[in-house]
Order: C-alpha cells, then structure tokens, then sequence
C-alpha cells in the first residue's frame, strides 16, 4: 500500500514538474519534440546529480548536460543565427553554409550521443 500512495504521490510531482513544457506543447513544429527530449534529459541529469545512483553519476550527468547544450543549439538554430548576425560584415552564402554544416554535424552529433550512451547512463 505504501508503494501505491507514494507511486501516485510520484506521478502528481512529475504532472506538476511537467506542466509547462506539455501546455506549451504543439503538434506542428520539431521545436516542441526537442523541448521534451531537452526536459527529460534535465530532469535525469539533475536526478543523477542529487541521487547519485551510480559511482559514474556525476559523469553521466555531465554527458546528459552536453547533450542537452546540442539539443538547445540545434532546437534554436544557434549555428544558423550567428552566421546571420546582422552586426557582422563579412556575412557571406559560404558562412551560411558552413553555418548549416555546422547545425547539422550538431544534430548527428546529439542523436549519435544518445545512440551510443543512452541504455548505458543507467546500468
């Protein structure tokens, strides 16, 4: 009986935890699936980092915090707004190219990451 009351107790925290990111979710754009991904991947860094479960956990967390750095560069194009940094001079179609490369090589970096470590950040 114990472990029910405190399994519910678990999910009302983690409806509350979760409340902004699923109200501002939307079904029409990428931007809303990499901001749940970047929510989960937070909250088990931060999980790991209290807890510390493991002997590598704050290892671990640190891995999961650089995955969440790609996430928020790919999600908000950073690589793609610097290039087209209207104060800089020497704008050209070859940065905005090496920009998108760059945004790119990102997102294969972010989704080799979690390929590679994802099943082996919990064991």
């Amino acid at each position: 009986m114990k472990r029910k009351i405190r399994s519910i107790i678990e999910g009302l925290q983690n409806l509350w935890k979760w409340r902004k990111v699923i109200y501002k979710d939307r079904n029409y754009d990428h931007w809303f699936i990499y901001e749940i991904l970047k929510t989960k991947l937070k909250f088990q860094a931060e999980y790991m980092q209290k807890h510390g479960i493991t002997e590598s956990s704050s290892e671990v967390a640190a891995q999961i915090f650089e995955c969440v750095d790609l996430i928020d560069k790919v999600q908000n194009e950073y690589y793609i707004d610097e290039a087209l940094n209207i104060e800089d001079k020497n704008w050209s179609d070859d940065k905005f190219n090496e920009a998108i490369k760059k945004d790119e090589e990102a997102r294969e970096q972010l989704f080799l990451k979690l390929k590679n470590q994802l099943s082996q950040w919990w064991d």
